[in-house]
């Protein structure tokens, strides 16, 4: 965490953690809580959901998981990196 927090403080943003009720996570400092083209990105990738792949999901072992976890959080750090280069 100390590192992605380091790459918004590169980028001119402060990410910072709330245990408020209306905004409990990170957020960044300054910022709404979730921008509109955010929400709408979000919006599109759960209309994409299909149950199967829910379904898929729920069947892999907690290694499994685990794994893919893992590979996501290296992709997401490495496109952090990239853009504060």
């Amino acid at each position: 965490m100390r590192l992605v927090k380091q790459a918004f403080q590169a980028a001119g943003y402060v990410l910072e953690y709330s245990r408020n009720k209306e905004q409990t996570g990170y957020y960044l400092r300054g910022q709404p809580a979730l921008l509109p083209e955010f929400k709408q990105m979000v919006k599109a990738s759960v209309s994409e959901v299909d149950q199967r792949q829910i379904d898929i999901y729920h069947q892999l072992s907690t290694i499994a998981r685990f794994r893919q976890g893992c590979a996501i959080s290296d992709t997401a750090r490495k496109v952090v990196a990239y853009r504060i280069r």
